[in-house]
C-alpha cells in the first residue's frame, strides 16, 4: 500500500473527480471517522488523512441467540403449532408428522378480513 499513489491511480482508472471530492471531504470536515482499523489504514494512504475516530462496524453476536436455543424454540413452537391444528381442525398427529408448515397474513387484503 505504501507504493501506490493514490491520485495517479485516480488519473489513471478515470475517478479523480470522486477521489479528489473525498480527499477534499476528508480534509476538511470537523470529524473524520471511519468503521475499522483496515479502513482507517486505507483512508490515511488514500485520502491522506488520520480518521479522528474509529467506530467500529459489525454484529454484537452476543445480541443473537446461539443455534442450540434456536433449535429449542423451533421445536418448542413446532409442537404448539401441531397442538394448535390438532384441536382446531381435529387433525391427528401422524398427518402432521414430517410435514412443512406455510403461514401467511395479508393485511392490506380488506375481503380476508372479518
Amino acid at each position: 500500500m505504501e507504493k501506490v499513489n493514490a491520485d495517479e491511480m485516480a488519473y489513471k482508472y478515470n475517478i479523480q473527480a470522486k477521489h479528489l471530492t473525498e480527499k477534499i471531504a476528508a480534509q476538511e470536515c470537523d470529524v473524520f471517522t471511519t468503521v475499522s482499523k483496515i479502513t482507517a489504514i486505507e483512508t490515511e494512504k488514500i485520502l491522506s488523512k488520520k480518521p479522528d475516530v474509529v467506530l467500529e462496524n459489525g454484529l454484537n453476536m452476543k445480541s443473537f441467540p446461539s443455534y442450540n436455543e434456536l433449535v429449542l424454540k423451533r421445536k418448542k413452537f413446532l409442537s404448539k403449532l401441531k397442538k394448535f391444528l390438532m384441536i382446531s381442525f381435529r387433525i391427528t398427529n401422524l398427518i402432521l408428522t414430517k410435514r412443512l408448515f406455510f403461514l401467511s397474513q395479508d393485511a392490506m387484503n380488506l375481503e380476508a378480513k372479518a
